[in-house]
């Protein structure tokens, strides 16, 4: 009998909220404090190896889940667990450990580097800080860790605003891969570059998972990129996961309408009869309380749909839809 591998992360029931500032009506009036909720009950495992594609519109709370997986963000509710430990876990041992095994890759590279430092030394610094290898192997571990992601050596002294978007993408990988994780997190890493270049950037990614072993969490709004990387795919809509599935159930039979309008929206080279129109995002309206949050957008809404919020339906043993009408 084969026994299933265990999660490497685990996301239970996570809530995350902004407070919304307050202004002066407000503080004279003594009004309390209200929350933004960005992420409502968020659940997701990632196993050994895998990588899980996270999609969405902008506002979907795509963004907020990965990066309260990190600790960027606060959980308000709800657990993330770490190879079954809690990832919240104060232990200065365990903080060490996540640092290490658990990276993020953003979505602007020239952002997140240094201006002021050449790629030596942005690798370098990561390497001597984390006592990744020796201090007089330092250097033959920066031309390592270019050589992993297809940059010339040449490329160590200069610095990021002498780059193109592709190659500071790679370097923001090399840094990433510099304290050899386990498990990356990235954050729209090729929806600032050419089409040409983002397949190079996941091309890269795919052969890094190979051949590292690596586990991906995807954070993207573009599906047919998510299509290209994921083993599995979890679609969010207004803070709640709303379908989760495996590649091949979400892209040839999405039981949620808003995964079907995601798909819609894909560029298709062969022409095809257009689906009904949903209602875009700039003109929804707000949902009633306690109902579905797609019933204002739904083509197939009914009256209990703006009444009543769906449960979970389980399609197959790897299919979840948030939907009454999944599956029916």
């Amino acid at each position: 009998m084969t026994v299933a591998a265990a999660p490497l992360l685990t996301v239970r029931d996570v809530h995350v909220r902004f407070a919304k500032p307050r202004g002066l009506v407000d503080l004279l009036l003594r009004r309390p404090a209200s929350a933004v909720r960005a992420v409502e009950g968020a659940n997701l495992a990632l196993l050994p190896g895998e990588t899980l594609g996270l999609v969405g519109e902008s506002g979907s709370g795509k963004t907020t889940l990965g990066r309260a997986i990190l600790g960027i963000h606060r959980v308000a509710e709800g657990d993330i667990l770490y190879r079954g430990r809690a990832m919240g876990d104060p232990m200065p041992d365990w903080q060490q450990r996540l640092r290490r095994e658990v990276q993020m890759v953003f979505q602007d590279p020239y952002s997140s580097l240094n201006p002021r430092m050449t790629i030596a030394q942005t690798l370098a610094e990561v390497l001597r800080f984390h006592r990744v290898v020796p201090t007089d192997g330092v250097d033959d571990e920066v031309k390592r860790l270019l050589d992993v992601v297809g940059l010339p050596q040449t490329m160590a002294t200069r610095y990021p605003r002498a780059m193109s978007g592709g190659q500071r993408q790679r370097v923001g990988l090399a840094r990433a891969l510099a304290v050899r994780p386990s498990l990356l997190v990235l954050d729209e890493p090729v929806a600032a570059l050419d089409v040409s270049i983002q397949a190079q950037i996941l091309n890269l990614l795919a052969d890094l998972r190979e051949a590292l072993g690596l586990s991906m969490l995807f954070v993207a709004h573009d599906l047919s990129v998510v299509r290209h990387v994921s083993d599995r795919v979890a679609v969010m809509y207004r803070g709640r996961l709303v379908e989760q599935g495996t590649r091949d159930e979400i892209f040839t039979a999405p039981a949620h309408p808003y995964t079907r309008m995601l798909l819609t929206a894909v560029p298709q080279l062969v022409a095809r009869k257009r689906a009904r129109v949903v209602q875009p995002a700039t003109e929804m309206t707000e949902a009633t309380a306690g109902g579905c949050p797609f019933a204002p957008r739904c083509p197939q809404a009914v009256d209990r749909c703006r009444a009543e919020a769906p449960a979970e339906v389980r399609l197959s043993p790897t299919h979840i839809a948030a939907c009454h009408f999944a599956g029916g």
